[in-house]
């Protein structure tokens, strides 16, 4: 089981994704409570543009641990993808509750803030998440928008 999910993530991580979906799906058909194959799985989808089977993922995971910060984010950047920015907001929130220096669950809830004009709000997610982790290039970028966003209101 751990072969098929170590596998599966090395060539996931390599770009590989139907191999590495491959191998999820069979770490998931050994243990069907692999938390870390089935959140896996749903990057993977995400990634080869399978958004709602991701998300199926990601809520599969979260049956078997409601308390996974990853997986809350996860399925909050899979759902702000597929257009549903309430409900992703929802999941960023439960992520940063779990865990309140979750640098992606920060990045995130800063980009559907952002996109909704509320540039503060946002500024200070990014702004956390750099103080967090100085080097998330992420972070960085998406600080350096909502700034540039904010002077181009105040001229």
């Amino acid at each position: 089981m751990d072969a098929h999910y170590n596998l599966g993530y090395t060539l996931a991580k390599t770009g590989k994704l139907d191999a590495g979906i491959s191998h999820f799906k069979e770490a998931l058909r050994i243990d069907p409570k692999n938390l870390k194959a089935l959140n896996n799985l749903g990057v993977a989808e995400v990634l080869r543009g399978n958004t709602p089977k991701a998300i199926d993922h990601f809520r599969a995971a979260l049956k078997i641990n409601p308390s996974d910060a990853d997986v809350h984010n996860n399925l909050g950047f899979a759902l702000r993808k597929q257009g549903d920015p309430d409900t992703a907001l929802q999941h960023f929130a439960r992520a940063l509750t779990i865990d309140p220096e979750h640098v992606g669950a920060l990045n995130n809830r800063g980009l559907v803030l952002m996109s909704r004009g509320q540039l503060d709000a946002a500024r200070e997610h990014f702004a956390r998440a750099l103080e967090i982790s100085p080097g998330y290039q992420d972070a960085r970028l998406n600080l350096e928008r909502v700034n540039r966003r904010g002077d181009k209101r105040s001229k």
